[in-house]
């Protein structure tokens, strides 16, 4: 009721105007509602014929809504803070680009509208940007990779996102692509790839084996140098829980376990231990396996750990032979403490006998017949 009140209003006023001008009412906007209850959009305009009004009434929703859309395109066009062009596709000129393409380029959109495209390409790459223009307009969208030449005259590498907009019988009219500056993902790619050789240049120079464990998939990735250390292929079955303890001497297991129970568990901050792997050639080998875990979920359970595990047979086998010449050494200082007790105690039992011999001889006013005068000293 308010709107209709309004509307009659503006109404009177338009028709007074005319008639007091003596023109035609101008065409004016308003909103109705029909009887199932939609709005519609409306233009009404009236011509003054003698005393009466020939009113028009045309129905503008659908203009309106895609004014509407035009207008929220329009502004995302200039509001992205990435590229956006429309070029021409039979001359192959900017029709319309935004702010974030030309300021990237350094150029102002003025500078770029109305220039053709390939001024913004290295000359080299010129034959081949056509060809990809012409599958576009053929498939009517494609995604590829390539370079801008800045203002300046300095390049980056640029992604294009290109779809082809046809006439009704077909032909390409216009295309809008949408740029992105590739700069930080190569400079990514480039530390990526360089990071991945300075680890395989690490685990080709290392001793060690290396292995990287997915806890919810149980699953491992092993470095070659793990296979060989255990003698076993690398094609030889998953890399789950049960391929560790099958590989791991059954009374080291339990130990080893419990170890890495602890450490899953968070109650340590790194799991080590020594334990034996039994080689499928039925000898042992000792171990030392280090690991951490290295990533968990928001709630603490561990997601994935890692670590190495270290060959110790030469090691243990030199403690082992350490072992057994400490006890040999160790008998042997006995057998002699003993041997030693006993040849003191018979040079004891020699001197008391010489003692009493020549005691003896003094007895008898003879003189004594060994002499023992070192026992006289010490005493």
């Amino acid at each position: 009721p308010d709107y209709r009140q309004q509307v009659m209003g503006i109404w009177s006023l338009a028709m007074q105007q005319a008639a007091e001008q003596n023109t035609d009412i101008e065409p004016l906007e308003f909103k109705i509602t029909r009887k199932d209850g939609c709005v519609r959009d409306v233009v009404i305009s009236g011509i003054t014929v003698s005393t009466d009004v020939l009113v028009t009434l045309v129905d503008i929703t659908e203009r309106k809504q895609a004014e509407a859309e035009l207008k929220l395109w329009a502004q995302s066009f200039e509001s992205a803070n990435f590229g956006l062009v429309v070029t021409d596709a039979k001359t192959n000129r900017f029709l319309a680009v935004n702010p974030a393409f030309a300021s990237e380029r350094g150029y102002s959109r003025e500078e770029l509208v109305g220039q053709p495209i390939t001024a913004l390409y290295p000359e080299e790459l010129v034959a081949k940007l056509k060809a990809k223009l012409q599958a576009i307009d053929a498939s009517s969208h494609g995604v590829f990779e390539s370079v801008h030449i800045r203002k300046d005259g300095s390049r980056f590498p640029v992604m294009l996102d290109i779809t082809s907009i046809k006439s009704a019988n077909g032909e390409a009219v216009t295309r809008i692509a949408y740029a992105l500056n590739l700069t930080e993902k190569k400079q990514a790619e480039a530390r990526l790839r360089l990071s991945e050789e300075r680890l395989k240049l690490a685990i080709e120079a290392t001793s060690d084996g290396i292995w990287d464990w997915n806890i919810p998939d149980d699953n491992a990735y092993l470095t070659p140098r793990y296979y060989e250390m255990i003698g076993v292929a690398s094609n030889e079955g998953p890399t789950d829980f049960n391929f560790f303890k099958n590989t791991m001497h059954p009374d080291d297991f339990p130990l080893v376990l419990a170890e890495m129970n602890a450490h899953l568990q968070g109650k340590t901050q790194s799991s080590e231990i020594e334990y034996r792997v039994t080689l499928p050639s039925g000898s042992v080998k000792w171990i030392l396996g280090r690991g951490k875990v290295v990533e968990r979920n928001a709630d603490g359970s561990p997601v994935r750990m890692a670590g190495t595990i270290t060959d110790i047979s030469q090691r243990k086998a030199a403690e082992e032979s350490l072992r057994r010449n400490t006890e040999e050494l160790s008998q042997r200082n006995a057998e002699l403490e003993r041997f030693n007790r006993l040849m003191i105690g018979r040079e004891l039992d020699i001197i008391a006998l010489k003692q009493q011999v020549n005691e003896l001889s003094r007895q008898l006013d003879r003189p004594p017949p060994y002499p023992l005068a070192f026992l006289n000293a010490d005493s």
